[in-house]
């Protein structure tokens, strides 16, 4: 997983994109964790899985 701070990910968001298609990026902030950017596809089969298992998740919002 590539690591950024929250002021890179500003500066190069557009090229955030086109990465997030072969890895996940992970985006910090003084030191913390705030936020994993992944790609779209992912996202969606994360949210099937959930739901294939019964797990509750108020993301999922087509």
């Amino acid at each position: 997983m590539k690591t950024l701070d929250v002021r890179d990910v500003e500066n190069t968001f557009d090229e955030m994109l086109s990465k997030i298609h072969n890895e996940h990026v992970q985006i910090m902030e003084d030191g913390k964790r705030v936020a994993v950017m992944i790609s779209a596809e992912e996202y969606k089969e994360t949210i099937k899985f959930l739901s294939s298992h019964s797990i509750s998740t108020s993301l999922h919002n087509n």
